[in-house]
């Protein structure tokens, strides 16, 4: 199997926009297609990062992270997204591998947030070296907490 990753291109959106939505995450805040569409037009325009995992000519999952989007100095990402259709097959592995490769020259750590109720994601990221470094109380939605991991990479 081959992952290819690839920069977000406009005609990729609605098949993001869908497999954002359908996610646990999406399902989980009750994201809406309009806005998530707006939200990755508009994260396109910035200094943020967005690329597409493709199968072949299918595009089967996504990241999109900001370079110095904590604290302004270090790797935030922000979403992580395999199609539900394609899990197990590594694809999240190799999406957060291309994450760290692109952002480990631009500080000696990397920051994420997960939803403490995603248990599943909580294991990939310790598994991968991310340590749990605080809680942020009904940050994105009322009585869901973020969990503030890094991982040090120097």
């Amino acid at each position: 199997m081959n992952i290819e990753i690839k920069e977000l291109k406009k005609e990729n959106v609605d098949i993001c926009t869908e497999i954002i939505c359908d996610s646990v995450l999406g399902k989980e805040y009750g994201y809406v297609k309009e806005n998530t569409k707006s939200m990755l037009l508009n994260a396109s325009k910035k200094e943020e990062k967005f690329f597409t995992a493709h199968i072949d000519k299918n595009v089967v999952g996504l990241i999109w992270f900001d370079p110095k989007g904590a604290f302004t100095i270090a790797p935030y990402l922000k979403l992580i997204v395999v199609d539900e259709k394609y899990k197990g097959m590594n694809i999240g592995s190799f999406l957060l591998d291309f994450y760290e490769k692109k952002c480990s020259k631009l500080n000696k750590h990397y920051f994420l947030l997960v939803s403490e109720f995603n248990l599943p994601a909580i294991k990939f990221y310790e598994k991968r070296g991310y340590k749990k470094s605080g809680i942020i109380p009904s940050f994105v939605k009322q009585d869901m907490n973020e969990i503030i991991m890094i991982k040090d990479f120097s």
